[in-house]
């Protein structure tokens, strides 16, 4: 696949995944965007995509934002969260957005999110030997 196929793929996936629609995001869109970053050893299509998508248009948007980041950090390339470090401003505006409005239930629901994902990557900073999964191997965990 030529990268250009690539990108228009993770950008779609990206589009699909974070809809208005109050339904689960669908694993065959996050699956795509995991693995994506896998071949790419990178997060970066993943945030061009996101940073064009204006997540303070819908509660729901935001919601699946956050549950597709947490998925990415968890499943997706080790360097993820290092990447995402940037974006912790972003993050955090996004949760004081929503928190201040109170249109729909998921004000508290997304700023709650939203700072656990900020505590998520400030722990992969002072611990960088933490893979995103958490999971350590037996030597990594001697070796600590």
């Amino acid at each position: 696949m030529d990268r250009e196929t690539f990108v228009k793929g993770q950008l779609e996936a990206v589009q699909k995944a974070l809809t208005k629609y109050e339904v689960p995001l669908k694993p065959k869109h996050a699956r795509r965007l995991i693995v994506g970053s896998h071949q790419e050893r990178s997060s970066a299509v993943f945030w061009n995509a996101v940073n064009k998508i204006q997540l303070e248009k819908n509660p729901v948007m935001t919601w699946k934002f956050c549950h597709l980041l947490h998925k990415l950090i968890r499943d997706g390339h080790r360097k993820v969260p290092e990447e995402s470090f940037r974006f912790i401003p972003r993050i955090k505006q996004l949760g004081q957005f929503w928190k201040h409005l109170n249109t729909s239930g998921y004000g508290i629901c997304n700023e709650t999110y939203s700072r656990l994902l900020v505590d998520r990557l400030e722990f992969h900073r002072k611990y960088p030997v933490m893979p995103g999964s958490l999971m350590l191997t037996e030597s990594q965990i001697k070796n600590a």
